[in-house]
């Protein structure tokens, strides 16, 4: 099975307006643009010179994919010479053929040694990973290894890296022959496997799937500084999930035994997974269904926490409106979905297949954001109904009735702030482009670059009187925010706490001080400035229970007292 790939969504250039609020948003608010690549399957490869970008080149099929230090797409496909690896130059919008094996066999040559003739073998479901200092690194999947023993492909268990300014492959760990169990400490052969890079030069891999029916639950962190591999979880008494309480850490917690998951990293280090195909039987032939669950990893911890999704084995998605992110709504149990991750740990997810009632599924083709701090999913383009055809329009022209249609298998990328790339899936080459990614910005009344958190409005780009920063404690006073030399406190003639913060059931707000007999209003906001709760008659000293009602995720708590306005942040598990 080829690699499934997954701020707020996009507005097309041609757009007479530059804003678009969360309550007017529509489908019109964004466009794909057809921009490379072919409207048919199964297409010839155009390969031109090695290493140089023209506007003719084209790959076939994608597999596997990296992203370097540009942002530039780097994929490996199945062409003529094998496994072929090829760049899309954002610059200059073209493909260039980079190299290709000789043969659908790898070259492996000398373990750790990088050699021109070194090719990773023909294979799909491998696990891809780019390190910190911009090399790709590639794992396992199916495919073919050095030889043709047996029936000539198998599961793998090679460790490979690749250089991109040297254009080198070394083979450093694994075996060279497929269908090799395991070296002492090393993972196994599998294909499917979830990986994520963390901000140590530490490369993770976990679960996957051996001899299409050995669902694996084993996480491994490979060094790259000691070239070793280390067993870090392997949950054996069940392959089974335990989800515990949803928001809380446990040592016990774990998705189980898992395949061909979506895994990202957010910019505090923490591993994070959703979807894939979970294991729910126990058996020699274990009962698999795509989760919805989103989990996060813990690494000073080592403990998992299920973040959001549910249980349910045949969730349908719950829609609500385009551009408006909610607890109620997410994509629901699907599998082959397209995915990518932005720079702030938000997850893209497009299409795959997924149930349409409990008991039908189709191929989807529609766009989803999560967002990892507060923790709701944005539904932001496509159709609700299944198994939609492409429409392609005129290369090079944003449309919006464009689409790339349901498919499952392909690339999705995020290359800077507002792009958003889909390449491929079910056969094909094309390229899509989704116009700029819609940004967060806040109120700033006072001018002083920082912004109220609780007023944010969505945009393209800046707009007057609204910045990116969101971290102003008085909106009121230039004088007063972060850093500056008056101290935020200094404006509130009162105290608030807000215990314990974050909170798993109910909230307590306690008030001291303030202008005497006189009462405070306590309004709590959700992320989207809605109201979710209200207290107009406080007292200095008396406390506020609120919060059990709440879902999951971030929300605002302001506090007003006559012309004194104060915003506390509270995170409800």
């Amino acid at each position: 099975m080829p690699e499934k790939f997954a701020s707020r969504l996009a507005l097309t250039s041609c757009l007479a307006f530059t804003l678009i609020t969360a309550s007017a948003q529509t489908d019109t608010a964004s466009a794909w643009t057809w921009i490379h690549g072919d409207a048919g399957i199964a297409q010839p490869a155009v390969y031109g010179t090695a290493g140089t970008p023209a506007p003719a080149n084209k790959p076939g099929d994608g597999q596997m994919r990296w992203l370097d230090t540009a942002t530039n797409l780097w994929i490996m496909s199945q062409g003529s010479h094998g496994n072929e690896l090829w760049k899309y130059d954002r610059t200059v919008r073209q493909w260039a053929f980079i190299k290709g094996a000789v043969s659908d066999l790898g070259v492996y040559g000398s373990k750790g040694i990088a050699d021109p003739a070194n090719f990773p073998g023909t294979r799909s479901g491998a696990t891809t990973w780019v390190d910190v200092n911009g090399n790709f690194w590639l794992f396992g999947g199916v495919g073919h290894s050095s030889n043709r023993d047996g029936n000539g492909f198998g599961d793998l268990s090679d460790l490979w890296m690749y250089n991109p300014h040297l254009n080198l492959w070394t083979w450093m760990a694994g075996d060279k022959v497929h269908n090799f169990t395991a070296y002492p400490n090393e993972p196994a052969m599998r294909e499917g496997a979830t990986g994520w890079a963390d901000n140590n030069n530490n490369l993770w891999l976990m679960g996957g799937v051996q001899n299409y029916f050995s669902y694996r639950n084993d996480l491994w962190r490979y060094s790259i500084a000691d070239n070793s591999w280390t067993l870090v979880r392997n949950t054996t008494t069940s392959p089974g999930a335990v989800f515990g309480q949803q928001g809380v850490s446990s040592p016990v917690n774990t998705p189980g035994a898992i395949a061909h998951a979506i895994g990202w990293t957010d910019p505090d280090n923490n591993l994070w997974m959703y979807s894939g195909d979970m294991v729910f039987g126990e058996s020699s032939r274990p009962v698999t269904q795509p989760s919805n669950a989103i989990w996060k990893y813990t690494i000073s911890t080592n403990q998992w926490t299920w973040v959001a999704g549910d249980q349910l084995l045949t969730r349908p998605a719950s829609y609500g409106q385009l551009n408006i992110s909610s607890p109620d709504i997410q994509p629901g149990n699907r599998s082959g979905a397209l995915w990518a991750a932005d720079k702030h740990g938000n997850l893209f997810v497009y299409g795959g297949k997924g149930y349409l009632t409990a008991t039908e599924t189709g191929n989807k083709a529609d766009l989803w954001k999560f967002d990892a701090g507060t923790r709701q999913w944005t539904w932001i383009k496509g159709s609700q109904q299944a198994d939609q055809s492409p429409v392609y329009g005129q290369r090079g022209v944003a449309g919006f009735s464009n689409t790339p249609g349901s498919r499952a298998g392909g690339l999705l990328w995020v290359a800077n702030e507002g792009e958003v790339y889909l390449m491929g899936g079910a056969q094909k080459n094309d390229l899509w482009k989704l116009t700029a990614v819609l940004k967060t910005f806040y109120a700033d009344n006072d001018g002083d670059g920082y912004g109220d958190p609780s007023r944010p409005r969505y945009a393209v780009a800046g707009l007057p009187g609204y910045v990116a920063n969101a971290d102003d404690c008085n909106d009121h006073n230039a004088s007063m925010y972060p850093g500056s030399a008056i101290p935020c406190e200094a404006i509130y003639s009162f105290t608030a706490r807000i215990s314990p913060n974050p909170c798993t059931d109910a909230c307590r707000l306690l008030i001291q001080g303030g202008k005497q007999n006189e009462p405070f209003e306590v309004r709590v906001h959700d992320f989207q400035h809605l109201l979710r709760g209200q207290k107009k008659q406080l007292f200095a000293g008396e406390s506020y229970q609120f919060g059990s009602n709440l879902r999951a995720g971030y929300y605002f708590v302001e506090i007003v007292q006559g012309d004194e306005r104060k915003v506390m942040k509270l995170l409800k598990l």
